[in-house]
């Protein structure tokens, strides 16, 4: 059988759907990222990315993870997924940080504008449907990502995706590892998997939250209010967990106010544990290192606007 490379599709079939996949690449060149849509759950997540895909014309290319190590079953929870499927005109989420000076992090979204031959070939047993047909050369083809990182959401860099590699350590052994490309449907994601990134816009789900903090990891992803809109709010479903509250408690020397913030919280409110302060000594250095934190974003924040600068 032919040589099967991480995309396996024959020169033949690909020349018939390049023609279709062109007029759609027409059609989304420009298009405007929508705002991601943030569930409590990822069951209505991945329901709405499928949904959604499945409306898009043109052949679907599926690429398949590759796991590894001897805990290859803790990669299960790996923020990039076993199968990805992908249309032209596709919504995407970047999963690592390519090039932050051109705002190609992680979160960055954009749209799937064409599909190109691999500049190199790697990680050969990413395989996908696909056979090769009267005897033709099996050839590897990547996603070329139209990234719309500007203010308005409408222009950035295209880019051609290749695959990247996630792993877990423990001491200096690799434990385990997953090769994929470093993309997601991004027309909703999970809350608990938009951990770490930065969102251009976003619509929430709040009033399905059930833990702690949930509501907050959501708002702390988008950039602003003005690109944030709530799909659903449940006052009762926004809380801190009990050791955070009884923290700021002691920061404020057993102060009622962050008590009252728990209130809603199942179970009851409060949490306890009041009383005994900081010595200035900790607090100090808590201080020094919000000052350090605050300082290092908007170093961050600063490099960002001047690589987007003419």
């Amino acid at each position: 059988m032919a040589s099967r490379a991480f995309f396996e599709l024959s020169r033949r079939e690909h020349a018939a759907a390049a023609a279709a996949a062109a007029a759609a690449a027409a059609a989304v060149a420009g298009a405007r990222a929508e705002a991601t849509r943030l569930y409590a759950r990822n069951d209505p997540a991945e329901f709405e990315n499928e949904q959604r895909l499945s409306k898009l014309q043109g052949r679907p290319y599926l690429y398949r993870a590759m796991d590894g190590g001897r805990l290859a079953s803790q990669m299960d929870n790996c923020i990039a997924p076993k199968e990805l499927r992908l249309k032209v005109g596709a919504q995407v989420m970047l999963l690592k940080n390519l090039a932050p000076e051109r705002r190609l992090v992680n979160g960055a979204r954009g749209i799937v504008v064409g599909f190109k031959p691999a500049r190199r070939i790697g990680f050969d047993q990413l395989l996908v449907d696909y056979p090769a047909e009267g005897g033709d050369t099996a050839m590897p083809y990547l996603p070329e990502v139209k990234f719309l990182t500007s203010d308005d959401g409408r222009t950035g860099p295209t880019v051609l995706i290749d695959p990247d590699e996630w792993s877990l350590e423990s001491g200096r052994d690799k434990v385990a590892w997953r090769k994929q490309l470093p993309l997601k449907l991004a027309w909703a994601i999970s809350i608990h998997k938009s951990q770490g990134m930065t969102l251009e816009a976003a619509e929430l789900d709040l009033a399905s939250c059930f833990e702690p903090g949930h509501a907050y990891v959501a708002l702390s992803r988008v950039v602003s209010l003005a690109a944030t809109r709530l799909l659903s709010f449940d006052p009762t479903r926004v809380y801190a967990h009990p050791k955070v509250v009884a923290y700021y408690e002691r920061l404020d020397g057993g102060g009622g106010a962050p008590r009252a913030a728990a209130a809603h919280a199942p179970g009851g409110g409060g949490g306890g544990g009041g009383g005994g302060g900081l010595s200035a000594e900790q607090r100090a250095r808590i201080e020094a290192s919000k000052a350090a934190a605050l300082a290092r974003r908007q170093q961050a924040l600063g490099q960002q606007s001047r690589g987007l600068a003419p």
